[in-house]
């Protein structure tokens, strides 16, 4: 009787800890889905990584937009990107395009590459500032807060003088919270925030964010693995307002 009980203790704990290190390694994410009473706009971003999209098909799902990666740092750019913003455009989709930001790489030769590669009269929502940690290095070590918050401005006013919009700015709430909260240069930039766990808050200064992206687990006829899930705040009048 004893070996049973601790057999099946043993059991347990190799469950638990199974249960554990799939999660830490994305096997497993808590995955959510807001109301869409509350959030009824929906949305997608896309990059290389989903290689070949039926954008027709994602559409049925009741996809609003999409935000398609189109450039890295100051020479990257997504191979899939044209192919992508074609097919969303054709679908009917809103779409923008989204560029990676660099730490290591100028903010002028940044929107030049960006600039470059998406053209101003086929994004229908303003463009993206993808503004995250990349690496091992900067995941332990920050980079400095005052070089990188001008970096970003500089790359925003560059974007905003071409597309004659404000960029959005992507990042989590810790990147917020460290390099945009209460910045008057970032006040105008409408945030998409990440949050895979719960609704994404921002207390330190009262700010509301303009997109969520709430899942990176999400299956979707049309697209082959997971894709990321984002939500608008705000009604289906409110996002045709935001159109560009």
């Amino acid at each position: 009787m004893k070996k049973i009980i601790f057999s099946g203790i043993l059991f347990i704990i190799s469950l638990v800890l199974c249960a554990g290190a799939t999660f830490v390694y994305g096997g497993i994410i808590p995955l959510q889905t807001p109301s869409k009473g509350a959030f009824p706009v929906r949305g997608i971003d896309v990059s290389s990584y989903q290689a070949d999209i039926d954008f027709d098909a994602v559409a049925k799902h009741g996809i609003d937009f999409v935000f398609i990666k189109a450039t890295e740092g100051s020479n990257h750019s997504d191979r899939y990107f044209a192919q992508n913003l074609e097919n969303a455009n054709r679908a009917g989709l809103r779409t923008s395009a989204y560029h990676f930001f660099s730490f290591d790489s100028a903010p002028r030769t940044q929107a030049v590459n960006f600039i470059s590669k998406v053209p101003m009269d086929e994004i229908s929502l303003p463009p993206v500032i993808d503004f995250e940690f990349y690496g091992q290095y900067y995941d332990k070590n920050l980079p400095n807060i005052e070089d990188a918050r001008r970096s970003l401005s500089q790359m925003s006013y560059i974007l905003e003088q071409h597309y004659e919009v404000r960029p959005i700015i992507y990042c989590d709430e810790k990147m917020y919270e460290t390099f945009l909260a209460g910045q008057e240069e970032f006040a105008d930039n409408p945030i998409w925030i990440r949050n895979i766990f719960t609704e994404p808050k921002m207390p330190s200064d009262g700010r509301e964010w303009t997109f969520w992206q709430y899942s990176n687990r999400a299956l979707l006829n049309g697209i082959k693995g997971h894709v990321d899930m984002n939500v608008f705040c705000g009604s289906r009048e409110e996002f045709e307002l935001f159109v560009r």
